[in-house]
């Protein structure tokens, strides 16, 4: 049966309410912002409600104008119009200040919040304290700094003073070759500040530049939103973001999984480009240091004998392969600064920027075709055939 046109409008109204609302609903929200799990987030929603109230009460008030000004002075004739209040000198004072002085009371929440949200944390930078006389490791301090370095499409993650590794960028004061590095899943201690200082950089054997060329870099940004805010990842700069989880929402051999992501738009696989932060207690997080301060060791002779694919995957990955000019293994003659390091690969569950589930299955299918699975991914490797692929994820499958 036709309906009328407005009745047809009224129903497009109603329809286009109810998919809006049903948009915002979510069985599962893992970037979930008003879901605050850390001090620095819960601050981030005291101030964002007595700043999204004010908006709401000014599109409230507004709307309701708009609408009375609509049917009150609506044209009853040709002739007819409204009667003008230009000149009135107190409507022009009220309606000046008032927005003014709603301005500044927005302002000055947002300068009170920025000064604390990105403040330098106090206290002593965490140490970490080998296992010793049967003893566990340990991490002794109150503030984590890690460098957080965003690559096309993938971050890099660099611990200064907690490994042997050579950082991407040194803090004033930092000694070479002093750092962890791994890449993808950034783990944290929960209940301890944590300080990142964040910026983007393409290396310079970048597979989208010419030999010899200087990556230009893009903007990026690092964003966990039940932890933190977000803040820019910018070439050649250095950035800083403060973040804490919260302690009692974990427990040895439970930690917690934090979901994020880059929210920059930053190439054809922007969207491909996740961030996964493991908050865990103070001694599984020394477990981890002491886990990911292990290196490789490069498969001697024999191991050709006792497993014939790992070694054969080895030589390839050092080799034919190529993996060793891009990729980092500490311990062998891999030392690859252009993709993720890969030392502790199996530690991870997650690869390909947190894209992919680690298994051989994902793996088998990312070195067939790594742009089929991530498009414009930036690894670029020779054609390999069923076996030499079943070789390599042998040889990775030893990266513990």
């Amino acid at each position: 049966m036709s309906r009328s046109p407005t009745r047809r409008r009224a129903l497009a109204v109603v329809l286009g309410a109810v998919a809006l609302a049903a948009s915002a609903c979510a069985s599962h929200a893992p970037q979930n912002t008003l879901d605050a799990q850390g001090p620095e987030a819960r601050y981030i929603n005291r101030m964002f409600y007595p700043v999204g109230l004010i908006a709401l009460v000014v599109l409230i008030f507004v709307s309701g104008m708009v609408l009375y000004c609509v049917v009150r002075f609506r044209a009853r004739s040709d002739d007819d119009s409204p009667a003008q209040i230009h000149g009135s000198t107190p409507l022009e004072f009220t309606w000046t200040i008032i927005p003014l002085l709603l301005m500044f009371g927005v302002a000055s929440l947002s300068i009170v919040g920025i000064v604390h949200l990105y403040r330098t944390p106090k206290g002593q930078p965490i140490t970490f304290v080998p296992a010793s006389a049967g003893s566990p490791p340990t991490v002794q301090g109150e503030v984590l700094d890690v460098h957080v370095i965003a690559h096309r499409w993938w971050f890099e993650y660099d611990y200064p003073g907690l490994g042997a590794m050579q950082d991407e960028f040194l803090s004033p004061g930092e000694a070479t070759n002093t750092a962890l590095v791994t890449a993808n899943e950034i783990h944290i201690p929960a209940g301890r500040q944590i300080r990142l200082d964040i910026t983007s950089n393409e290396p310079l054997q970048s597979p989208e530049n010419k030999p010899g060329e200087i990556g230009p870099g893009v903007i990026h940004n690092f964003w966990v939103p039940e932890l933190a805010g977000k803040i820019y990842a910018i070439p050649g700069h250095i950035t800083h973001l403060n973040l804490v989880a919260d302690l009692s929402k974990v427990s040895d051999g439970h930690p917690i999984t934090y979901y994020g992501q880059c929210s920059e738009f930053c190439g054809i696989s922007h969207a491909n480009m996740r961030i996964r932060l493991v908050a865990e207690t103070p001694h599984d997080f020394a477990m981890w240091v002491a886990q990911q301060q292990q290196t490789q060791q490069s498969p001697s002779a024999a191991v050709q004998y006792t497993n014939p694919q790992a070694y054969t995957g080895y030589t390839l990955f050092n080799g034919a392969g190529t993996c060793y000019t891009c990729h980092t293994v500490a311990g062998t003659n891999a030392v690859g600064r252009v993709g993720p390091n890969l030392t502790h690969l199996q530690s991870r569950q997650w690869f390909a920027g947190n894209i992919l589930v680690l298994d051989n299955n994902n793996l088998r299918d990312w070195l067939r075709n790594p742009q089929a699975v991530k498009p414009g991914a930036n690894m670029k490797i020779p054609k390999l055939t069923e076996d030499q692929i079943t070789a390599l994820i042998a040889y990775l499958d030893t990266l513990n």
